[in-house]
């Protein structure tokens, strides 16, 4: 990850927001409706055994002018590793 973003000096920079992520994991626009769950997908979600967090905070996402009544912004509260953006508001 930091290979692919040399510029960052604290490792949270490095995936602290959605681009960040994106760019730390080699994931680009040609990503754009992959499959996540299957095998054969270059871009996979998995389980790595930890428990989802008893209290997930729950807003709407980042910096969107679409749909920006939906909740699809899932995090655990008070991480370091997750954006501070300020979530989008509803027109």
């Amino acid at each position: 990850m930091q290979a692919d973003r040399p510029a960052v000096r604290r490792p949270v920079e490095l995936s602290n927001g959605p681009g960040k992520l994106c760019a730390a994991l080699g994931i680009t626009g040609e990503h754009g409706g992959v499959d996540l769950l299957s095998g054969r997908s270059p871009v996979q979600l998995r389980c790595d055994g930890a428990p989802p967090p008893a209290d997930p905070q729950v807003t709407t996402r980042v910096g969107i002018t679409r749909a920006v009544e939906l909740p699809w912004r899932f995090s655990v509260p008070d991480n370091p590793w997750v954006s501070k953006g300020r979530p989008s508001r509803a027109a």
